[in-house]
């Protein structure tokens, strides 16, 4: 089933966790979705993002489909 959702990804970063055996630690972006207003880091969780063209420091608007 799915559902058509607003994401609103947010300016300010999380941090998501070191990278195995290395002193590289990363930082994960914060989305909600509209029928959910809690924030939540956003990992490679199935979420696709080929025609996103990112910048730090802006906040995006998407509409997205949801797969429950």
């Amino acid at each position: 089933m799915q559902k058509l959702v607003e994401m609103t990804i947010y300016t300010e970063t999380e941090f998501g966790g070191y990278l195995f055996l290395s002193d590289l630690y990363r930082e994960d972006l914060l989305f909600s979705e509209s029928d959910n207003q809690n924030k939540k880091l956003l990992t490679n969780g199935g979420f696709v993002y080929d025609n996103l063209a990112y910048r730090k420091g802006f906040e995006y608007k998407i509409e997205a489909v949801k797969t429950l």
